[in-house]
């Protein structure tokens, strides 16, 4: 048999194959969309917790041989309005679909999916296009999704506000388990009234899963970075704040019926006042939280309800919540100039079971004796905050000389005051608390104080709150 035969027998047997697997994929398809429409708005039901109230409705699918196409509607109510985003999607069937053909692509998959939303005509005014955002993903025959999508730019001139295109890529598995990638060159608004909001080149990486039994806990890792992000709220003042290379790492997890979250965040701190601008330093946030998971997930439910969130039930089920030992773990607060770094540490556990939160007054010493293993350590360094000091008097418009005299006094006074106040420990070149925290027991600065020094500590601390 000559080698043509050979090759247009296989490609008619391929043709049969592909023709026969293209319908199958189809009825495969049609089968499977209501169950990926549900997802959907499983997923759009967790904008709830913004204030947003979104669904995808009145789907309608129509199968062809190679090919199926849908329309459908996603209905958002957002601040008493309701938006109506009509979608439409191409499904090409596989084992081949034609536009994977046609790039190039020969994996076999389920089907490839081209997207198109539009926007409504209510908002049309802040878009060049019609069209909102456009995507393509595809389907394995494993239950997987991949695709990417993106929206184009948009502004608005009530708020002098633009909004660079945004492109996104995901993959979600049969299981649920979400990456996402999301690229935001420009997010800028500049409103007379309420302020300025600039960020440049956000970049958002997370990975997570949701479990079956909460709603709005999911679990997994994620990573922000912003080149730069500048605020300035003008009815306060004409103080710009600038973060420079903010990188936000975190992730969250369940164990048991404990919720588990770490945050680590990096930025530089830059205040522009009266066209002065100073360089305040680096600032780093490593600390987390633990609470438990079912009373966490009762509390988000009042806070997708901004009519409910002051509500008595919503105080209760808070004070539920801070029944159920919550842990507070601020391993580091600090910030660091040329100078050196001044730092906070605070590991708060709380065994909280047994404290009355039915009383109008908490007692404050009951929270204390509340507190288990728990630590709060203070490192001011007196070179690095004298340079702080004589900053922010530079901003005021204070010269540079009159600046560091006066913050050389203020530094002066506030170590003569802590010396004398037993609480903390000074030497040459910084002012130190150290204090351990359990059961009612407190060790500071490595000396044990008695059951009186510690109440009289906390009445002092109960004077001082009563006057602000």
């Amino acid at each position: 048999m000559k080698i043509s035969t050979i090759a247009i027998s296989t490609i008619v047997v391929l043709g049969i194959a592909a023709t026969g697997g293209s319908w199958y994929s189809g009825k495969q398809v049609e089968e499977h969309y209501q169950e990926w429409v549900s997802q959907g708005n499983g997923v759009l039901k967790k904008l709830e917790l913004y204030g947003i109230q979104a669904e995808i409705k009145d789907m309608n699918l129509k199968r062809h041989f190679f090919s199926s196409d849908t329309t459908y509607n996603i209905e958002a109510k957002v601040d008493g309005e309701t938006y109506i985003f009509k979608g439409q999607d191409k499904l090409n069937h596989g084992p081949f679909p034609l536009n994977r053909l046609l790039s190039g692509n020969i994996v076999p998959a389920m089907a490839s999916i081209e997207s198109h939303i539009t926007i409504p005509t209510e908002l049309r005014q802040y878009f060049t296009k019609d069209e909102l955002l456009s995507g393509i993903s595809t389907i394995s025959y494993g239950g997987d999704i991949s695709g990417s999508i993106t929206t184009q730019q948009f502004s608005f001139d009530d708020a002098h506000g633009n909004v660079s295109a945004v492109d996104v890529d995901f993959a979600v598995d049969k299981s649920g388990k979400t990456d996402l990638s999301i690229q935001l060159p420009l997010f800028k608004v500049d409103n007379a009234k309420k302020g300025l909001l600039d960020i440049q080149n956000l970049n958002y990486t997370i990975n997570f899963k949701y479990n079956k039994s909460y709603n709005f806990l999911t679990t997994g890792d994620s990573l922000l970075k912003i080149d730069s992000f500048v605020m300035h709220n003008q009815h306060q003042d004409d103080r710009f704040i600038k973060l420079n290379e903010l990188k936000v790492d975190a992730s969250t997890s369940l164990n048991n019926d404990r919720f588990d979250e770490k945050t680590q965040a990096n930025f530089n701190l830059i205040v522009t006042k009266n066209g002065k601008e100073q360089e305040l330093g680096h600032l780093k946030l490593d600390g987390g939280f633990q609470l438990d998971a079912p009373s966490l997930e009762e509390y988000m439910y009042y806070l997708t309800q901004p009519d409910k969130i002051d509500s008595q039930e919503a105080n209760n089920v808070a004070i539920k919540l801070f029944r159920k030992n919550p842990q507070l773990h601020i391993n580091e607060l600090s910030i660091k100039n040329s100078e050196g770094k001044n730092n906070i540490k605070w590991i708060m556990n709380l065994q909280t079971e047994d404290v009355d939160f039915d009383k109008k007054n908490i007692n404050l010493l009951e929270l204390f004796q509340s507190l288990v293993n728990s630590k709060f350590n203070l490192n001011i360094d007196i070179n690095s905050a004298k340079k702080l000091i004589s900053q922010v008097m530079i901003l005021d418009d204070v010269s540079e000389d009159e600046a560091l005299n006066q913050a050389k006094n203020t530094i002066n006074r506030l170590v003569n005051e802590v010396k004398s106040s037993h609480y903390f420990v000074v030497d040459k070149n910084n002012i130190k608390l150290n204090a351990e925290i359990d059961e009612g027991k407190l060790i500071l600065n490595g000396n044990p104080l008695s059951n009186s020094e510690v109440q009289g500590m906390i009445f002092a601390l109960i004077l001082g709150l009563g006057m602000l």
